[in-house]
């Protein structure tokens, strides 16, 4: 799979993207998305994709997992202890 093709599989993720009149492929930003009955449209860049926020914690945040389960502190209220 294309690198184009997981961007758009990530798009079709987070936008409903049938409710849109027309999504263009493009370099800068990834999506050009024109909504129904407008003649404006905005830009989507696809940089990173987390399945939940708790995975990109673990993921971006140092220590993240060991400060939770060694040292019983976590960082936010959501975060599992």
């Amino acid at each position: 799979m294309s690198k184009k093709e997981i961007e758009r599989k990530i798009l079709e993720l987070v936008y409903e993207v049938k409710q849109y009149e027309q999504i263009t492929d493009s370099e800068c930003p990834d999506f050009r998305i024109k909504n129904k009955g407008y003649n404006s449209s905005f830009g989507v860049e696809i940089t990173e994709f987390y399945f939940s926020e708790s995975n990109a914690r673990l993921r971006k945040i140092p220590n993240y997992f060991s400060e939770i389960f060694d040292g019983n502190q976590y960082r936010h209220k959501e975060s599992p202890r």
